[in-house]
């Protein structure tokens, strides 16, 4: 997947934005287009970053709702791909927390204990 452009789509069956950058991330989108479109990046030691509009996505280090702003990698734009017990793909920060959609209800954070439905992702769907 390193090196792959992918689409995120969360549980409401919409798809992630990286929102140009302007504000925080979104999962509510009914096509993808070019915010929707997120770079795998090998960031090292089996962590992977994303990177859309020429910006990485930033887990906020889950103080505050994630961004997509970032002009290079560090500790808040790497996270773990884990696949969840039901195979499907999800997202952990460096602080050890998951990357949830919110179910499109409101920006998308970095706060989860435990990875569930609005914490998993389809690619490429």
């Amino acid at each position: 997947m390193v090196g792959q452009t992918i689409t995120l789509k969360g549980f409401n069956n919409l798809y992630v934005s990286g929102e140009d950058g302007t504000k925080a991330m979104t999962c509510t989108r009914t096509a993808p287009q070019a915010w929707e479109d997120f770079l795998v990046v090998d960031a090292g030691h089996g962590k992977i970053a994303l990177q859309s509009m020429g910006m990485y996505v930033s887990s906020e280090d889950g103080t505050k709702a994630i961004t997509c702003n970032r002009a290079a990698y560090g500790t808040w734009e790497v996270f773990d791909y884990i696949l969840a017990s039901d195979g499907k793909p999800t997202l952990r920060s460096s602080n050890g927390l998951f990357v949830s959609s919110e179910n499109g209800t409101k920006s998308m954070t970095c706060t989860r204990t435990v990875a569930q439905g609005w914490e998993e992702f389809g690619i490429n769907q």
